[in-house]
């Protein structure tokens, strides 16, 4: 999950807070209820060997893999890839997603 995708995301909840505060109590209700699911192809070229990624355990020495050394070549990697999202449509025309 990208830090900065995620704070922008959470700088809407207060505005739909507000606007679920505006409506009159017991007016908003949920309609719709859809899950959509988006589908792709990522393509990446990385050098190989590539960097392992940090863990949390990685902080004791004994758990930390040794550091990779002379990656001259990229290798170019395809992926699928496959997300859920989870959309709720109410009667008053909020959507959340």
């Amino acid at each position: 999950m990208r830090r900065r995708t995620f704070l922008q995301s959470a700088l809407a909840v207060p505005t739909l807070s507000r606007l679920w505060a505006a409506a009159e109590p017991g007016q908003l209700r949920i309609q719709a209820v859809e899950i959509l699911q988006v589908e792709g192809q990522l393509t990446i070229e990385e050098p190989q060997p590539s960097q392992h990624q940090v863990q949390p355990l990685h902080v004791y020495p004994e758990h930390r893999p040794q550091p990779i050394r002379g990656a001259t070549s990229l290798v170019r990697r395809t992926r699928r890839l496959r997300s859920l999202y989870l959309r709720l449509r109410t009667n008053q025309g909020l959507d959340g997603l």
